[in-house]
């Protein structure tokens, strides 16, 4: 696929969300991106993967997005 577009968009919107809708901490939010999150002694000082906090933010997601795969078709024959 040759298109011009950025997925910037995509990581404002889930962000947006996430914080509005599920309480996830800005961290947690982050890190499920693989983001490096904070300056170079924050991330240091960094001992967790956030796992238990990504998890819950993602079974978030799964639901929120449940009822709309519902309504997904398949293009394909």
């Amino acid at each position: 696929m040759k298109l011009d577009v950025t997925v910037h968009g995509f990581h404002a919107t889930f962000r947006d969300w996430a914080i509005e809708k599920t309480g996830s901490s800005w961290d947690a939010i982050e890190t499920s991106f693989a983001q490096m999150v904070g300056n170079a002694v924050s991330q240091a000082y960094m001992r967790t993967d956030l796992h238990e906090a990504r998890r819950r933010l993602v079974e978030s997601l799964t639901q929120y997005l449940a009822p709309a795969a519902d309504n997904v078709r398949s293009i394909r024959s």
